[in-house]
């Protein structure tokens, strides 16, 4: 709803998902299970250890959402098609999800030299990190505040997500899947680079990030786990 972040529908959400994995659970359960239900990190927690499966057979979309708005953005500020916009959102699927802007490419070229609109330019003639991240947050509430939802760009993350199972594309997408120590984190499920297949989540990608993204990631991590319920 307008004005409500993801973190608002927690209650009501592991509410709902305690009575779906409380039937799943009568069950053998054989495949992988993909949540998309909000706080999405969250949420991918709890089923996990709701359910005893292990880490690869439970994940959410994460900031598969993020990062499909985070490429639009910069391919609408570079004037180019979001396909060829390379890089990642990443941490919490919410207000506190970071991208790391050393790692964001199109097609090999740095944005920096590319992204340029003077309404947002700082000093120094690029944009600010926290600037871009604030760009692409405000597309998501756009749409709330719009339309009241935004099912079709979870549904079709979703889909994606899905086929990359069925189809064993051994294809990379940005999931919130566990960390054990993965980018210095450890029991959080946090929305990362991943090679998803017919397995699941086959291997996490740790990119190389700046002192600056890792304390970015670092922090919306912890607001993850500040929220996380048993």
């Amino acid at each position: 709803l307008p004005g409500q972040t993801r973190l608002d529908v927690l209650d009501g959400s592991v509410e709902c998902v305690r009575d779906i994995v409380s039937n799943l659970n009568k069950i053998e359960i054989k495949g992988i299970i993909i949540t998309i239900t909000n706080p999405a990190d969250i949420i991918a927690d709890f089923v996990r250890k709701a359910t005893g499966l292990p880490k690869n057979r439970v994940f959410s979309t994460g900031t598969s959402l993020d990062t499909a708005r985070m490429r639009r953005t910069v391919a609408d500020l570079c004037n180019i098609a979001p396909q060829s916009v390379i890089g990642f959102a990443m941490g919490e699927h919410g207000d506190s999800s970071m991208v790391p802007f050393s790692n964001l490419t199109i097609f090999g070229k740095n944005t920096d030299h590319i992204i340029s609109p003077p309404t947002i330019r700082e000093q120094n003639g690029h944009i600010g990190s926290e600037h871009r991240c604030l760009i692409a947050h405000m597309r998501g509430i756009d749409i709330i505040e719009g339309k009241g939802s935004t099912e079709f760009g979870i549904g079709t993350a979703l889909a994606d997500m899905a086929k990359a199972v069925l189809m064993d594309e051994h294809r990379i997408l940005p999931a919130s899947t566990l960390l054990e120590g993965e980018y210095g984190q450890t029991n959080v499920h946090a929305g990362v680079p991943c090679i998803i297949g017919r397995n699941g989540i086959e291997q996490i990608i740790e990119l190389k990030l700046t002192d600056e993204e890792l304390k970015q990631f670092e922090n919306s991590c912890n607001v993850i786990k500040q929220h996380m319920v048993e």
